[in-house]
């Protein structure tokens, strides 16, 4: 069971807020967008929390109640069971959350397909008039049931319209509090594992239940308990011992005459007038919470303490190897399952990691770790929603997983997400091979314009010259594409999430440098003939190439150089372009080169806006 949909209304500064869930989501924007509220929103929902902060709700609007809807698939055939009758189409399922300021616990709604008819739309409270329909008796006498009394009628109409659905009309709409639905959503959902801040790093790596550190002694209890002779003899011990102190003891366990002597000695202390017996019971505890409660990470890192009195930096570190060693241990328990079993399926619940800021204290290569282990978690069948500021856990290759969060004028947060796939399967594996390339690419999701050009000395000439222009701004992302070829695969992206962008290349060639082949000059020598046809021929596909990029531009803006950067500013080439281009910059900076009037504006247009 997956969540693929999340509606939030009314939670802090959230007025109201729809996103698309994939199996990992990176919540992308500036501090104070809402993105750890959409994670608190999450959990609120998926566990069960009933009070809310007051500060928590968002009245600005006139409407008081906080809304949490989910829309869940990939569900189970036992969940499938369990909510037959309110699976929508393609067997989702949609649940409503509902918080009402001043009242105890929240309300649950399902939507639900309702039938349109007046008399079968409340089966048990139009009974009565349905019993002594004839068309119902009819159907009844055929299928040999007796309409004796209310619950024969219930079911029988009940099952019987099950089973017809088509011959009804129906539509969607709200139930309110379906029975006992909170309780069995618990058995069904997603296992929260909500990975803080750095404010509360420190109770991840503690025994408080639902830590991330207890979900894994819990997964090494229960490897311990299926396998280790010994545990298992103890625990039998523990609670046979347990069971003493309860009211009804376990077959072959006499109940401990201590605690009937102090039921007693209660019971005839009371006040004359209140008179009443007492009953002490003890239920069995699982072994795996008593491993718990005495529990501790030590770090030795030359003198041993907690890690709660670590620096924050050792903490985040922690925090990165239980998430890998939880990755591994659970991969290894569903691969030995599906051994065991043979089928091949993983019948547990499956793990919602939310997660704030993954890349915190941690260096680049340890943030590209953690993105590998977040991979891991979801090839489990697990799912994870990070905020982030860090292009090393973002791959462009994977569009749909990424959402990038805004605010207009009004401070109203919208988003931004792709519901279908912009790549092929061969241009995404092309795209994936150039992030390998320049794992920093991602980084224009972060900016507030992006600048897409071939190569480095691009690059540089326009940072170096937007130094000496005074004009540079860090939140301009300059990103190198390493070909003309690859331009197209960055302006769909920046397309597709409304991105402010400028594309910058080289023409290399126009129409009219192809339109007449080369011929061979009377004293030119073979050789050099040869190498003005190899040039003519490299050239020839340039003028497509260039009518291509400027066809997809439909909101971003394109400049060239005619033919190259090199060529129309007379840049030295050397044996490296990037070198080259340097020099050239450092001489305009001396004062030895003067700055070319169309590259300075150039220049200017990439950085003033």
């Amino acid at each position: 069971m997956k969540i693929r949909q999340v509606k939030i209304q009314n939670f802090r500064h959230i007025d109201e807020l729809t996103l698309s869930v994939d199996d990992m989501v990176a919540l992308i924007g500036p501090n104070n967008i809402g993105k750890s509220s959409i994670l608190r929103a999450i959990q609120a929902f998926c566990e069960p929390i009933n009070n809310i902060p007051d500060a928590d709700y968002n009245e600005a609007n006139g409407y008081p109640n906080i809304e949490i809807t989910i829309t869940f698939s990939d569900l189970s055939e036992d969940t499938k069971s369990q909510y037959r009758t309110r699976l929508l189409d393609e067997e989702k399922l949609i649940i409503k959350k509902k918080w009402i300021k001043g009242k105890a616990k929240p309300e649950f709604f399902s939507k639900e397909l309702c039938i349109k008819d007046p008399l079968l739309s409340d089966i048990g409270g139009n009974w009565k008039e349905l019993k002594s329909d004839t068309t119902w008796i009819g159907l009844a006498d055929e299928n040999e049931v007796e309409f004796k009394k209310k619950d024969d009628v219930i079911e029988f109409i009940t099952s019987y319209v099950n089973n017809h659905r088509d011959l009804y009309k129906w539509e969607e709409d709200w139930i309110p509090n379906p029975s006992g639905l909170q309780e069995i959503l618990i058995h069904h959902m997603p296992e929260i594992i909500f990975i803080q801040g750095v404010v509360d790093v420190p109770e991840q790596l503690t025994t408080k239940q639902g830590t991330i550190f207890t979900k894994i002694l819990g997964l090494i209890i229960e490897d311990a308990l299926e396998t280790n002779q010994n545990a298992q003899e103890i625990f039998i011990k523990l609670n046979k011992l347990i069971s003493g102190f309860s009211q009804n003891p376990t077959e072959g366990v006499e109940r401990i005459n201590n605690i009937i002597q102090l039921e007693n000695e209660m019971a005839k202390n009371m006040p004359a007038g209140m008179e009443a017996k007492f009953i002490i019971d003890a239920k069995e505890i699982p072994l795996s919470k008593i491993i718990q409660q005495v529990a501790e990470i030590k770090v030795d890192d030359g003198t041993q303490t907690p890690l709660e009195n670590k620096g924050h930096g050792m903490q985040r570190a922690a925090i990165f190897s239980l998430l890998r060693t939880f990755s591994a241990l659970s991969r290894n328990k569903a691969s030995n399952s599906q051994e065991e079993n043979g089928s091949g399926i993983n019948h547990r619940r499956p793990y919602l990691f939310l997660v704030e800021e993954p890349e915190l204290y941690l260096h680049p290569q340890a943030q590209r770790q953690m993105a590998s282990s977040f991979e891991d978690l979801i090839s489990e069948g697990n799912q994870v929603i990070f905020s982030t500021h860090s292009p090393s856990l973002i791959d462009l290759s994977q569009e749909k997983r990424i959402c990038i969060l805004y605010k207009n004028q009004d401070s109203k947060i919208f988003k931004k997400q792709l519901e279908e796939e912009l790549f092929e399967e061969d241009e995404r594996n092309r795209f994936k091979l150039l992030e390998y390339m320049n794992p920093h690419r991602s980084e224009l999701f972060f900016a507030k314009r992006v600048v897409f050009v071939e190569g480095e000395s691009d690059r540089i000439v326009l940072e170096m010259l937007g130094d000496y222009l005074n004009i540079r701004k860090s939140e301009i992302s300059i990103i190198e594409t390493e070909s003309k070829d690859n331009i197209p695969f960055y302006i769909h992206l920046a397309e597709a999430f409304e991105l402010d962008y400028i594309v910058i290349h080289d023409e290399d060639a126009r129409e009219d440098d192809i339109s007449n082949p080369p011929e061979k000059e009377e004293d030119e020598c073979e050789n050099c003939f040869l190498r003005k046809k190899d040039k003519f021929r490299s050239l020839k596909d340039h003028p497509k190439k260039n009518n291509r990029i400027k066809e997809i531009i439909r909101n971003g803006k394109l400049l060239t150089f005619y033919p190259t950067l090199n060529e129309e500013f007379v840049i030295p080439k050397g044996k490296s372009k990037g070198v080259s281009a340097q020099q050239w910059c450092e001489e305009v900076r001396n004062g030895e080169k003067e700055l070319p009037l169309k590259l300075e504006k150039i220049i200017e247009e990439v950085y003033l806006f």
